[in-house]
């Protein structure tokens, strides 16, 4: 499915007036609108801030080009709850699961070196200090933890053979010698002396597959397993996505404590149906389980979804869910947390335009934040931490001397790259808008503050975001989406225009497209 998403302006005027406008706007452009400056050949973005509570947290992701090889830069990429990049890097392999590690007050990264699935730690200032890889290249980019204690947990796989000549694999008999595809939890401590090596085959039998679920009988991934979580007694709780099921796993005897979900499921779902395909399964201070839902193969659109796990009497509550303005179809990919302070983070995964890359939520359920990477560009996973950056980011000058504003960064570094992709010093500006610049900094770069430059003819102004950048003030709210002629729609149409309103008379103009 390929779909983009269009935008042309907003109006703070009422709905009517709003669509008399942007219908006789002819010449307007339908381009997605990347209203944040990046590097060069990064992967760009529109951000859309609907909430402007100061939160004092950063987003983590790493956007790639799904299915794409090296179009465009493979980044990770480290942003201000504003939208801003602030630090980034990039290279000719992707990158996985860049988040920060609160306890330990260090990032980590994932990224395939050769054949080889290495994890790597980066301290405050994005200086890589440790690395690890499965022993034997038993490795797999899904997964990276580190514990309290120091140690570091991630996910690996090996292959053997099985007779599976007895089971019918996605309507394709199995074979007496199907290549089955085991999957591994490790866990090092902080001077890599091995603690845990978990097989699965050694604790599930391969019998595990879900109906209509497309395995590949040759090559049989039985479990898939993609998140690994310590849960507070000193257990894991293990997301398998091919058994369609969350498993509590003994870490000393690695034996199964409970299944939810899947063929051998244990617990009856009260209010719900169950999840199809997930990612992501965490532990929630309350005792919870939350994880992303893809509704693999579902029509109901994939979600964020909590649950509360009875063991008395093996039964599943259903808490709360999350689900976007309209359903989205995100078959792979994807995360879900809930944070400390009410707020929501959604990653959406494998989402394609109009639909978006990443929403921030509050505690109410409304919208604060969404980014709408390129089309096919994708996220893994993607974070919204709050914590003290620890560095300080370089601040541009200007000066005017009656004919060029000149541009000019802090002379402490040894590379510069503006967002016009001019690498000196200082550059003379041409045109108004908002300007960055980035400098060395650890494996990456390092972005200022956004510049803002509203007048050639006068000196440079320092930008205030609220008035000249965000297009969404703190009290906007949603109210829906209408046709041209401004009658309510129930959901998003496909191929026709349609206009995002909100309270305060603020619209835009949008459509979708699809094909299948």
């Amino acid at each position: 499915m390929r779909k983009f998403i269009s935008e042309l302006k907003s109006y703070r005027i009422h709905v009517l007036a709003c669509i008399l406008i942007l219908c006789s706007s002819a010449s307007s452009s339908f381009g997605q609108n990347f209203n944040r400056p990046v590097p060069v050949s990064f992967s760009q973005y529109e951000f859309q801030r609907y909430d402007t509570t100061d939160l004092g947290s950063y987003y983590l992701c790493a956007p790639y080009l799904h299915n794409g090889g090296n179009t465009i830069s493979k980044s990770m990429m480290l942003i201000d709850q504003d939208g801003y990049l602030v630090w980034a890097t990039g290279g000719s392999r992707k990158f996985f699961d860049f988040k920060y590690h609160l306890d330990h007050k260090v990032y980590s990264f994932t990224k395939r070196q050769g054949s080889v699935i290495h994890h790597f730690v980066m301290d405050s200032s994005f200086t890589i200090i440790d690395s690890i890889y499965a022993p034997n290249n038993y490795g797999d980019i899904h997964e990276f933890q580190i514990f309290p204690n120091g140690n570091y947990c991630f996910i690996g796989g090996a292959d053997t053979i099985l007779d599976l000549s007895a089971f019918i694999i996605d309507g394709n008999p199995g074979s007496a010698s199907t290549n089955v595809h085991d999957f591994i939890i490790w866990e090092f401590d902080s001077n890599h002396n091995l603690v845990l090596k978990w097989s699965a085959l050694d604790h599930i039998p391969a019998d595990i597959f879900v109906d209509g679920y497309p395995y590949n009988s040759a090559s049989f991934d039985f479990a898939h397993g993609n998140s690994v979580e310590l849960d507070t007694d000193g257990n894991l709780i293990v997301s398998m996505r091919t058994a369609n099921a969350i498993y509590k796993i003994d870490h000393s005897s690695g034996a199964v404590l409970w299944r939810l979900g899947g063929d051998y499921n244990e617990f009856t779902f009260l209010n719900d149906s169950g999840f199809y395909g997930q990612h992501d399964a965490r532990r929630l201070p309350n005792g919870n389980i939350a994880l992303f839902d893809n509704q693999f193969g579902m029509s109901n659109g994939s979600r964020g979804v909590e649950y509360s796990l009875n063991h008395n009497d093996s039964t599943v509550l259903k808490v709360s869910e999350y689900g976007y303005s309209w359903p989205l179809n995100c078959h792979s990919l994807g995360s879900y947390r809930m944070l400390d302070n009410g707020y929501q983070i959604v990653g959406w995964g494998n989402s394609r335009r109009p639909e978006p890359s990443i929403s921030l939520v509050d505690s109410n359920q409304n919208l604060a934040a969404d980014f709408f990477f390129s089309d096919t560009v994708v996220t893994y996973r993607a974070f919204f931490t709050e914590f003290d950056l620890h560095l300080s980011q370089p601040e541009i000058t200007c000066s005017n001397d009656g004919v060029a504003l000149t541009l000019t960064a802090p002379s402490s570094y040894n590379y510069y790259l503006w967002s016009t992709g001019e690498s000196t010093q200082s550059i003379t500006v041409g045109d108004t808008g908002v300007y960055m610049v980035w400098v060395d900094q650890g494996i990456g770069i390092l972005g200022s503050k956004p510049y803002y430059v509203e007048d050639l003819a006068t000196d440079c102004i320092s930008m205030e975001l609220e008035d000249n950048v965000l297009r969404t003030p703190k009290d906007q709210i949603f109210v829906g989406y209408f046709d041209l002629l401004g009658r309510k729609l129930s959901k998003v149409p496909i191929g026709t225009i349609y206009l995002e309103t909100y309270a305060d008379g603020t619209c835009y103009k949008r459509i979708s497209w699809a094909d299948n």
